[in-house]
C-alpha cells in the first residue's frame, strides 16, 4: 500500500498563464492578472492505494501533521487495519511525521510490515499520479472554483473516491517498469 500526502490550494494557478502584449504594454492593467501568491489558503490530504483498485479514504488532515497526530489520525486507526485485512505492505515517505518513533513502534508493534522508501524518491511513488488526478477533477468536475476551505476538502474527498479503479491499477502495474527506469538512470530523473 502506497501511502503519502499532499496539499490542494483553493487556488489551483500554476503561474502558466500566457499574456500576449504589444510594446509598451507590459504594465497595461488589460494585461495583468493579479495573483494570490498563497491561492487563499490551502488543505494537506493523505490517502493509500493498493493493487485492485482500492484506496483508503480520503482525509483531510487540520493543523500540522506531527508523528503523535500522524500516529493517532492515520497510523492506528487506518494503516494497521487496512494491512492487515488485505496482507499488505506498508510505505509511506521519509517526512518527518513518519519517522517517528512512537510511529515505528506501532507499526512494529502490530506486525506490519514496511518498505524501505529512498528520500526523494516521489518518481517510485504510483501515488503521486494520483494526486495530479485528484487535482485535476476538482479542478474540471465542477462549474466553479471552491471558494472555501471546507468546499475544497468536500470536493476532494468525493473526487478520491470516484477515481476508476483501473486508474488505480494502472498506476500500480506501473512500478516494475518505474523502477527499471530507475536504475537506467542510476537514481536519477525520470519521465515519472
Amino acid at each position: 500500500m502506497w501511502t503519502d500526502e499532499s496539499r490542494f490550494a483553493l487556488d489551483f494557478h500554476d503561474g502558466r498563464v500566457r499574456v500576449h502584449r504589444m510594446s509598451g504594454q507590459r504594465f497595461a492593467p488589460c494585461c495583468l492578472l493579479e495573483h494570490d501568491r498563497y491561492g487563499g489558503g490551502s488543505v494537506m490530504v493523505w490517502a493509500g492505494i493498493w493493487y485492485g483498485g482500492r484506496r483508503t479514504d480520503a482525509v483531510v488532515i487540520k493543523g500540522t501533521l506531527n508523528a503523535e497526530r500522524y500516529k493517532n489520525d492515520i497510523v492506528e486507526p487506518i494503516v494497521v487495519p487496512t494491512v492487515q485485512q488485505h496482507g499488505l505492505i506498508f510505505q509511506d515517505d521519509n517526512a518527518t511525521p513518519h519517522r517517528g518513533g512512537s510511529v515505528r513502534a506501532a507499526l512494529r508493534d502490530s506486525g506490519i510490515r514496511t518498505l524501505p522508501w529512498p528520500a526523494r524518491s516521489p518518481d517510485l511513488s504510483p501515488i503521486e499520479h494520483a494526486w495530479d488526478e485528484l487535482g485535476r477533477r476538482v479542478r474540471c468536475h465542477y462549474p466553479h472554483a471552491p471558494s472555501t476551505l471546507e468546499e475544497l476538502s468536500h470536493r476532494l474527498c468525493e473526487q478520491w473516491a470516484l477515481i476508476e479503479d483501473s486508474f488505480i491499477d494502472k498506476l500500480c502495474d506501473s512500478m516494475p517498469h518505474r523502477i527499471q527506469r530507475c536504475l537506467e538512470a542510476n537514481g536519477g530523473h525520470t519521465r515519472y
